[in-house]
């Protein structure tokens, strides 16, 4: 199988430089062989712009049988926790304005949601593994979230667990061009401009994906 591993900061691509034997082909791109996969490690970049053209451009040249988005993601649920892992159920955009004009410019009504039987398999490896995580909905933009007005306003109108900057882009065009896809995220903050754990977050979501790919 074909896999691209994509991270929009260097924190989320760094670790899987040292989990595989990888060869850097270019700037921000890695190849290697891993478990029978040729894998292809690659940093789009932060913001959606940057995924969207990334993902189009990895789908255009290499041709991935898979693409898996890991990193880390700010919490609009008061009641989850730091460093959680969360596996992404659907993906939306909380900037695409007005939200009537998402609905029929966006796949699913901008609510893009993942592949159902992807999302057993993953589950199934999780669980065998005995990696807690929570099903979440991620709704991503291009600005931070870092206050309480931004989280609630979010949170009420798109009605998203998690956000970030990118998923929503790469769900959008991997699914546009028929490229299944996995988006797995840990929580590093909560959207609210305190302290983070961006690093911790970004290396826990690499450890969960070397553990999928060696068993997927």
């Amino acid at each position: 199988m074909k896999i691209v591993l994509l991270g929009a900061m260097d924190n989320e691509i760094e670790k899987y430089l040292t989990f595989f034997s990888l060869k850097k082909i270019k700037e921000d791109f890695y190849e290697g062989v891993f478990k029978s996969h040729q894998i292809l490690v690659c940093k789009c970049g932060i913001g959606k712009v940057n995924a969207a053209m990334r993902v189009q451009y990895l789908i255009d040249t290499y041709h991935p049988d898979f693409i898996i988005n890991s990193g880390c993601a700010g919490s609009l649920q008061d009641h989850f926790h730091l460093l959680d892992l969360a596996l992404i159920t659907s993906a939306t955009y909380h900037d695409f304005l007005p939200e009537r004009i998402m609905k029929y410019s966006v796949p699913e009504e901008g609510n893009i949601k993942t592949n159902p039987n992807m999302l057993l398999k993953i589950k199934k490896i999780l669980n065998e593994e005995n990696i807690p995580y929570i099903e979440s909905s991620i709704c991503s933009g291009d600005s931070f979230v870092t206050t309480e007005e931004q989280k609630m306003n979010i949170r009420e109108r798109t009605h998203a667990d998690l956000v970030d900057m990118e998923s929503a882009s790469i769900a959008h065009v991997a699914r546009k061009n028929n490229v299944s896809y996995l988006i797995l995220r840990v929580i590093s903050d909560f959207a609210n401009g305190e302290d983070d754990f961006e690093e911790k977050a970004a290396y826990k979501a690499s450890e969960v994906v070397k553990k999928i790919l060696e068993k997927i």
